[in-house]
């Protein structure tokens, strides 16, 4: 039906120190190929079923994940706050997801929306793609 969902990723601090979860960096390895990661759901297309709206949820932001082309020599990935896809996250503090004191419990999910399957106007090829999301957990001071 176009609408991507994920297992939960529990993250729990069992410790007594602050730790702070951070969406450290996204990677598509083969960019647009296979399946696009687009930063708006907006557009897509009945006919294209490669192209799918990716998000993180369930921490403090939300964060949008992109197929976009790095420079250099780096992979494809790119994140955004949903609530601003202008300010791309590059850093700890842009991708900071939550605190988490001792005891506290997070919750992530990916979800997304797709084109649905139309037997019409799709064809039979199944589109898939390995994309790797690191989290980094810095213990506060």
């Amino acid at each position: 039906n176009g609408t991507v969902e994920s297992a939960t990723m529990r993250i729990e601090n069992r410790g007594n120190s602050s730790v702070s979860v951070i969406a450290s960096s996204f990677v598509d390895a083969n960019g647009a190929g296979g399946i696009e990661l687009v930063k708006t759901p907006e557009g897509l297309e009945d006919d294209d079923r490669s192209k799918v709206y990716l998000t993180l949820t369930g921490g403090d932001k939300n964060i949008v994940l992109t197929s976009e082309v790095n420079g250099g020599n780096k992979a494809a990935g790119k994140m955004y706050d949903v609530q601003n896809t202008n300010d791309e996250i590059n850093d700890d503090a842009k991708g900071l997801l939550k605190k988490l004191n001792g005891g506290d419990v997070l919750e992530l999910n990916l979800e997304g929306q797709g084109t649905e399957y139309k037997q019409s106007t799709n064809g039979e090829a199944a589109v898939s793609d390995n994309f790797k999301l690191v989290l980094k957990f810095k213990q506060e001071k």
